[in-house]
């Protein structure tokens, strides 16, 4: 009997985590059509308060020139497990989603093995608003991939760093389309 109620919870769960990604998919196709040709891709009010919790670029700038630039909004209902757990997320406001955020956190990783490896001291940032996190990354002129490419990156498909083995086909960031 135990062992009954045990499969149906997971079963319930595995339901939940499946049709949180196909959402999730479909609200980030809705969030690259609002974009306009010449918008920025990187986190920002517009597209955070939709519901885009995570973001990949190239930066070509600064002391981090040539390398990958991961953010991710925490606590956004559709920050990866929150988003699996619960479709909740599903009808909430813009505002509803910009007051759960709770920082930011940037790592930037490196593109290949030639690169200098840095620690996490030197990579790994955190920044409590969009705001300051947009005057830290600015000048990096960072080209930002759209958001479905964004997410299926970070569950692995396509994506490769030194850094951070998520994924086992190197992405050429020439072409970030």
């Amino acid at each position: 009997m135990f062992m009954n109620r045990n499969r149906q919870g997971e079963a319930r769960r595995r339901k939940v985590k499946d049709q949180s990604v196909e959402l999730y998919i479909e609200r980030l196709k809705e969030i690259e059509s609002l974009g306009q040709p010449d918008s920025d891709l990187g986190p920002s009010d517009w597209n955070v308060s939709k519901g885009q919790s995570d973001f990949v670029g190239v930066t070509s700038e600064g002391s981090f020139a040539r390398y990958y630039v991961v953010v991710e909004v925490e606590d956004l209902p559709t920050q990866g497990t929150n988003r699996e757990l619960s479709l909740e997320w599903v009808g909430l406001t813009e505002a509803e989603f910009m007051r759960r955020i709770t920082g930011l956190w940037v790592i930037f990783l490196r593109i290949d093995d030639s690169q200098p490896f840095k620690g996490a001291v030197d990579r790994e940032f955190r920044f409590r608003d969009i705001e300051s996190l947009r005057e830290f990354l600015d000048p990096m002129d960072i080209s930002w991939y759209p958001a479905v490419q964004t997410f299926r990156m970070i569950e692995g498909e396509s994506y490769w760093s030194p850094d951070w083995r998520c994924g086992d086909v190197p992405n050429n960031p020439e072409n970030n389309s």
